[in-house]
């Protein structure tokens, strides 16, 4: 008994104790979460008002159903044929690369431009055009996951 005594008059002792006491109290009230008393009728409560009973060995479920939303598809570019018209508005461009991407309705078009391009309206090269700019590009050929323009008109955005 003397050192059960000792050990509470130290502060050390009293800590190691309280981590005891809260852990103890812990570890209950954690296990008295998770455990469920079987119910009346010989059911077992598996999950807030879930229940099955064993009387008919046929189970039945008591929850409401709930509304879930369906998942919704990216929009996807459908491929134009050459000499078909793709219009948008400019998103980016890089002349390094000789390509720009416009935007129509959330979709994404990757724009290649060669020296056979042929411009009009408000840009005579691809280095005039500017993003926010309107255009309205006539396919020359596919190019992988890109379109080759025949010809690219550009307009200033509205204001």
């Amino acid at each position: 008994m003397g050192r059960v005594s000792q050990m509470f008059r130290t502060r050390v002792g009293i800590a190691v104790m309280g981590a005891f006491l809260v852990g103890g109290v812990g570890a209950v009230l954690g296990a008295g979460s998770v455990w469920r008393p079987a119910a009346p009728g010989g059911g077992m409560i598996v999950q807030g008002n879930v229940t099955a009973t064993s009387q008919n060995a046929t189970a039945t479920a008591t929850t409401q159903p709930t509304a879930t939303t369906a998942p919704t598809a990216a929009p996807t570019a459908t491929r134009n044929p050459v000499g078909s018209t793709v219009r948008g508005t400019v998103i980016s461009l890089d002349t390094g690369a000789n390509s720009l991407i416009i935007s129509r309705n959330g979709v994404r078009y990757t724009i290649q431009v060669n020296d056979a391009t042929t411009y009009s309206g408000a840009a005579t090269q691809l280095s005039d055009i500017q993003p926010q700019w309107r255009v309205s590009v006539t396919v020359a050929a596919l190019n992988g996951s890109a379109y080759l323009a025949r010809s690219i008109s550009a307009s200033l955005p509205d204001n």
